[in-house]
């Protein structure tokens, strides 16, 4: 395996697995830099698949497909299709054509229309960019319990909400955050439905994996708990019409919340995801399943789909889990630091993870040990050299 990466301390560098390790720009920082190193290491050594891992490189690979196409293996749609569903404004509005529930939501331009929604809507509410790609800021955006404080945080994530100019080139209105409801189903009796899946270019070979997500830190942040969900059809039709409908093919994950009595779609992922390693645990190998999609190895392709949905109907019921123990670790210590968790809260953490002995995780691996050790030692100079955003995220609700 082939790693290119900006950080010497990037995690996967380090695994034992990694045959080679590259230096190349940073691909959020500095777009043109890092297409420029990509396409000279193509042109040297030619025939790679490559696989989108984070919303810049999605967009950026659909954006230079032809390019990239010249030296590389890509199975990825056009940028019209993969912009369309990393837009949260583009993806409500695909969503309400196709009868797919949703929260509320809106797109306002005027201080008259914040006013509009203030009055009018239900709190919390949640502010958000509308999308991540290419967010200079990386902010995920806000919940806002207190009407009293909706336009002062709108205009504080409207502040963080710039992209580069070569998506506001593409997109004139993408500065303007959208507002949700909110729905609180982050606690254990509810949680966030994931559904991780690969669908191929035809739309007919179609494979899903369902889990629910137990906690996420910052509270509008990535995902550090899942266990194994029964897959909900309602849901994973959906997410397949939704698919259809944008163009999309390759692997996705699609994320539901559940609020006003029913599941809504709150987020859509065209690329490889976070917890991705949990599906491939369950039977669902995206990585092998995009590359034989990619290199046109058709038949290899729907035997790993078959195979995929066999053991999806023996995993039923199961109660599997995937945890990234080192950020779980560190939030709970930081938190019980800060007085912002309950004992009684603290003891269940424990006891969930005292209770899995065998767990799915983000990195900790007894037979590759060193990607763990890297992990947490710059996850914990990462937090000491920023004190002031430490504290701020340790009392997070």
């Amino acid at each position: 395996m082939l790693v290119a990466s900006s950080r010497p301390l990037g995690v996967t560098r380090w695994s034992r697995l990694v045959k080679r390790a590259v230096s190349c720009p940073d691909a959020s920082t500095e777009p043109a830099l890092f297409l420029e190193r990509l396409l000279e290491l193509g042109r040297h050594e030619p025939g790679r698949v490559l696989c989108a891992t984070n919303d810049d490189l999605a967009w950026l690979y659909a954006a230079y497909g032809s390019e990239l196409r010249s030296h590389y293996r890509l199975y990825t749609p056009p940028l019209a299709t993969v912009y369309g569903l990393l837009n949260k404004w583009n993806l409500h509005q695909s969503c309400a054509g196709l009868g797919i529930a949703t929260p509320r939501t809106w797109l306002p331009r005027e201080r008259t229309d914040l006013h509009a929604i203030r009055d009018e809507a239900t709190f919390p509410l949640v502010i958000k960019p509308q999308t991540q790609a290419y967010l200079v800021s990386h902010y995920k955006g806000a919940v806002v319990h207190d009407p009293g404080l909706f336009e002062q945080t709108y205009d504080k994530v409207r502040a963080l909400g710039t992209c580069a100019p070569f998506i506001v080139e593409r997109d004139p209105d993408v500065g303007w955050p959208i507002v949700q409801t909110y729905a609180e189903t982050a606690s254990r009796d509810v949680g966030v439905y994931s559904l991780g899946g690969f669908i191929d270019a035809t739309g007919e070979l179609f494979a899903v994996r369902a889990s629910r997500k137990l906690l996420q830190w910052p509270h509008v942040g990535a995902g550090a708990c899942f266990e194994q969900a029964p897959t909900e059809g309602e849901l994973v039709e959906a997410a397949l019409r939704l698919c259809r409908h944008a163009g999309f093919y390759g692997a996705f994950e699609v994320v539901f919340v559940f609020g006003e009595g029913r599941w809504q779609l709150v987020d859509f992922n065209p690329r490889f995801y976070g917890q991705m390693e949990f599906d491939v645990a369950r039977g669902l190998d995206l990585p092998l399943l995009t590359y034989h999609a990619a290199v046109g190895s058709s038949h290899a392709l729907r035997q790993l789909v078959d195979r995929a949905e066999s053991s999806a109907r023996d995993e039923q019921g199961g109660a599997r889990v995937y945890c990234n123990r080192i950020e779980l670790e560190i939030m709970l210590r930081l938190r019980r630091l800060a007085g912002a968790i309950a004992p009684a809260e603290l003891d269940q953490w424990k006891r969930w993870l005292a209770s899995h002995e065998v767990m799915t995780d983000a990195v900790l691996d007894r037979r590759d040990w060193l990607p763990g050790a890297v992990e947490a030692a710059t996850a914990i100079v990462r937090r000491a050299l920023h004190p002031r955003r430490t504290w701020l995220a340790a009392h997070d609700r």
